[in-house]
């Protein structure tokens, strides 16, 4: 910036909060009530301008600057940015952008504060629009934001994660796959010895999208007892272990397959039981009461034309706003499941009845994935997590999970972590927006 005695710089007479320059339109408009700069115009009136930057001087020179601060130009600023980012292209003659504000400057325009609380300082601190609370702990972090968080409009919240290992990153992904995958697979059974595998794959694969079906034969049955003597028959029930490739065609399964009788035979229809299984029934009910899953139901099992004709029958299903239907990208081709998203849980219920109805006659429960897990886990069989043997072998349970119980073992740390993190959202208010940033370089 450049000082001359003989020029004077308007921006800088009227100049906002945080050497805020507001430009000569805005002034003209607020200040003198008089509008130049038209967008009906072809450029800038250069006489305008100059004669607009005198009266503003002027009127500097007579009212002070106490008149000035009294108007509140930050304020006036961020409302007319707000409604002209809120006119549509008609009333504007083009596209408008949205005000260009920083948080702070929306915060301080209203006359409030950013609350800061963190085990760290940087540089949200030296801002006097930003009370920062410095904490010696995690555990201080999260008492003082039980307390503040509801008192501020916008806060930041900052636990201290340790830098964790490439390795250990890689080890919890790969955790977190491989629970997926074994939440997704079924075992069926005891079939018969000659039982026709071609109806039964095609029962599987009505509950959903079927990413491998594999015959176990290490299944026996033995009976047979003799007046003069005991003897053992050994009877072959071989069991179909089903890998899905969404939660939802898995629990169905389950649901609906689950003690009917196939073939002769009534069939169980059960999780492997491992480690990562252990508390699914806990996790796939939390799953279905998530907010982001209330409105939303999964449905599988119809053709081509299944959108078209929900579309034409949509006075059926009021209160539907989204149906994502996922596409196979290696045949170009949609999957023959969906899921409908609607506003509320009851509109969602309602619907789930009518498609599963004698009219439509398809199969579907209430949605357990959100779809942002779906975007992650949507690479997560490249390859079977078991080998396609016929034998069912546990997998060894995880060597590193409490192998090392010290304190600062990085499971350790991340399983505190995640429980502060849980308490502080479950305290929040009913409509608070709730934004996580985990650490790494792919947030």
């Amino acid at each position: 910036m450049m000082i001359h005695p003989y020029v004077i710089d308007t921006s800088l007479l009227y100049i906002g909060k945080q050497s805020r320059r507001f430009k000569l339109r805005f002034l003209a408009k607020v200040i003198l009530g008089k509008d130049i700069q038209c967008p009906d115009k072809l450029g800038h009136d250069t006489i305008e301008d100059a004669r607009t930057t005198l009266e503003l001087v002027r009127y500097f020179l007579k009212y002070g600057p106490k008149k000035i601060a009294e108007l509140n130009l930050e304020a006036l600023a961020s409302r007319e940015e707000l409604k002209a980012a809120s006119q549509g292209p008609e009333k504007k003659g083009g596209p408008t952008k949205p005000p260009n504000m920083s948080v702070l400057e929306c915060l301080d325009s209203m006359g409030q504060k950013l609350l800061f609380l963190t085990r760290d300082i940087d540089e949200l601190s030296s801002s006097r629009n930003c009370l920062t609370i410095k904490c010696s702990s995690n555990k201080e972090v999260l008492e003082e934001a039980r307390v503040e968080v509801p008192l501020f409009p916008f806060s930041i919240v900052q636990f201290s994660f340790e830098p964790f290992s490439p390795i250990f990153a890689d080890e919890v992904k790969q955790s977190m796959k491989t629970k997926w995958t074994e939440m997704s697979t079924v075992y069926a059974g005891p079939f018969i010895k000659n039982c026709n595998i071609g109806p039964l794959k095609k029962m599987f694969k009505s509950m959903g999208p079927v990413q491998s079906v594999t015959l176990v034969l290490e299944t026996f049955r033995q009976s047979g007892l003799e007046v003069t003597m005991v003897k053992t028959l050994v009877f072959l029930q071989p069991y179909f272990r089903v890998q899905y490739e969404v939660l939802e065609a898995a629990q169905l399964a389950i649901e609906t397959m689950n003690g009917i009788l196939v073939e002769g035979s009534y069939i169980r229809v059960h999780r492997p039981v491992t480690e990562f299984t252990l508390e699914c029934d806990t996790l796939v009910h939390e799953l279905e009461q998530d907010c982001e899953n209330q409105g939303t139901i999964y449905v599988t099992g119809f053709g081509k034309t299944f959108k078209e004709h929900l579309l034409e029958q949509s006075s059926l299903f009021p209160g539907l706003e989204a149906m994502i239907l996922p596409k196979d990208v290696k045949r170009r081709q949609q999957k023959n499941y969906c899921f409908l998203k609607f506003k509320s849980r009851d509109s969602a219920q309602v619907a789930l009845e009518i498609l599963k109805g004698k009219d439509w006659k398809l199969k579907g429960r209430h949605a357990l994935t959100p779809m942002h897990l779906q975007t992650w886990l949507r690479d997560i069989y490249p390859e079977p997590v078991m080998p396609s043997g016929l034998r069912l072998v546990p997998p060894l349970l995880e060597k590193h999970i409490f192998q090392i119980a010290e304190e600062n073992h990085p499971r350790i740390v991340a399983w505190r972590c995640n429980r502060k993190i849980e308490k502080l959202y479950h305290c929040l208010s009913p409509g608070t927006l709730c934004l996580i940033l985990l650490p790494g370089t792919n947030k």
